[in-house]
């Protein structure tokens, strides 16, 4: 008799520990990417004397580009607002969910209180 529970066991514990049996993911969303326009454009920075150029990427990194220098981060999403972290800088959130290319939109800087002009153009630009 137990030798005929060996062969059921073993294809049961087989059928639970095989990679190719498709489970569910929890933490799947069928919201929309909320960045998914900035994929591939540029985003222009301007507040006062700094102008940079900013690229998101999927993988929840953007680099930006100011002056010929690049500077590297994350990026997560916040309600209406974009946050941004580069090592060695402040943590940004500004708006920016729901833009689409050629949108042109103001916010302030957390910090000081500047105006931000940001601007969402189409394709990779190069620094001006």
């Amino acid at each position: 008799m137990a030798w005929k529970l060996v062969p059921v066991l073993a294809l049961v514990t087989l059928a639970f520990a095989s990679p190719c049996v498709a489970q569910p993911n929890a933490n799947a969303s069928s919201e929309p990417d909320p960045l998914a326009g900035f994929y591939g454009n540029t985003l222009r920075i301007e507040v006062q004397d700094y102008r940079g150029l900013r690229f998101f990427e999927p993988d929840h990194t953007y680099h930006d580009r100011v002056r010929g220098q690049v500077f590297h981060g994350s990026w997560t999403v916040e309600g209406d607002r974009i946050c941004t972290q580069s090592p060695g800088f402040n943590r940004f959130c500004n708006l920016g969910v729901g833009k689409t290319v050629g949108e042109k939109w103001l916010d302030r800087d957390p910090y000081t209180g500047n105006k931000v002009t940001f601007a969402l153009t189409p394709g990779r630009q190069d620094d001006r």
